[in-house]
C-alpha cells in the first residue's frame, strides 16, 4: 500500500512573451497547444473564471481534471483538483507570471496529498516540463 504523502513539484519557465500573452494562451487558448491528451481525438479546454473547469471533452464523454479557484489575470491562475492523477485526493496547481525584461517568467507549484507513488509524481514532473517547456513554449514562438 503506498503511503499518505504531501509532494509538491516547483517548476519555473521564462518565455518570449509578455505576461498578458503568456495568460491568455494559459487560459482561453489552453486547447490550441496543451499536448497531453488522455483520449485521441478529445479537446482540452480551459474556462477562465473562479469555478471554471480545466478539463477535456470527447466523442459521448469527459472528465474534469481541476477548477479555477482564483484568477488575477495576468498574474496568477490558481487551479484545484487531481489532474488525473491515481491517488491524489487534493492538488493545487498554482501559476505565477512576472514580467521578465520583454519577457515573462512563469513559476508553477503544483502541491499533492494523497497515496501517491513517488515516480508518478517524477512522471508529473516530467509531463509539465514538457507541456509548459516545450509546448507552451513553441506555441507563444510560433512554431
Amino acid at each position: 500500500m503506498k503511503d499518505f504523502v504531501h509532494d509538491t513539484i516547483d517548476l519555473e519557465f521564462r518565455f518570449d512573451a509578455a505576461p498578458e500573452r503568456v495568460f491568455e494562451a494559459l487560459t482561453r487558448g489552453i486547447g490550441s497547444w496543451w499536448s497531453h491528451a488522455f483520449r485521441e481525438g478529445s479537446a482540452v479546454s480551459l474556462d477562465p473564471r473562479p469555478g471554471g473547469a480545466f478539463g477535456e471533452v470527447w466523442p459521448g464523454g469527459g472528465a474534469v481534471y481541476a477548477v479555477v479557484r482564483h484568477l488575477d489575470p495576468p498574474k496568477t491562475l490558481v487551479l484545484d483538483g487531481p489532474m488525473g492523477m491515481d491517488g491524489a485526493v487534493a492538488a493545487s496547481m498554482e501559476y505565477t507570471l512576472e514580467p521578465d525584461g520583454a519577457g515573462t517568467r512563469l513559476r508553477l507549484v503544483h502541491d499533492i496529498l494523497g497515496r501517491i507513488d513517488p515516480a508518478t509524481v517524477d512522471d508529473y514532473r516530467s509531463g509539465w516540463e514538457a507541456v509548459l517547456g516545450i509546448s507552451l513554449r513553441d506555441y507563444l514562438a510560433g512554431k
